[in-house]
């Protein structure tokens, strides 16, 4: 064989050689690439599905604010009602001396309607409470799935058209 033939297979060989790791480097990036797009949905379905659970707990949080305000606007009801009951016991009570066990009586059941709105009043509020909790942990959960979309769209970017 002649030097010529040897040095041109030499080339050759290097030259496929150059071609083998060339594609090999983009299978790898293709894997690589592929295993990123997979995370990246993985993150977009674990985001979505926080962002319907805190949809949810919005959603629970609204209803118990709307119970938190229907009793406190009973309480309130029956704290106007306990108010106007009172009078009228006053009054029966100036009014006449022989009615004052009436009145006492009249007195007594406003009194009690009047504990009975004060426990409507802390059973509101402690709703309202409950519902302020939710809705920070609505908000905080929300985050965390827009904070969990971010990154999924960092890590595939191609993904956002």
């Amino acid at each position: 064989m002649s030097t010529g033939l040897i040095i041109a297979i030499v080339v050759v060989v290097v030259v496929l050689l150059a071609v083998l790791l060339l594609l090999g480097g983009r299978q790898k990036k293709k894997k690589e690439d592929e295993r990123r797009r997979l995370a990246a949905s993985g993150h977009r379905e674990e985001a979505k599905g926080q962002e319907q659970l805190a949809d949810r707990k919005q959603a629970e949080a609204g209803e118990v604010g709307e119970q938190a305000r229907r009793r406190r606007e009973s309480a309130e009801q029956a704290a106007e009602e306990t108010r106007r009951q009172q009078q009228v016991a006053e009054q029966a009570a100036e009014e006449a001396r022989r009615q004052q066990e009436v009145a006492e009586q009249a007195s007594e059941e406003a009194r009690r309607r009047g504990e009975a709105a004060d426990q409507e009043r802390a059973a509101a509020e402690k709703l309202d409470q409950d519902a302020s909790e939710r809705s920070s942990e609505a908000s905080r959960v929300r985050d965390d799935a827009q904070e969990r979309s971010r990154r999924a769209d960092e890590l595939d970017p191609d993904q956002n058209r």
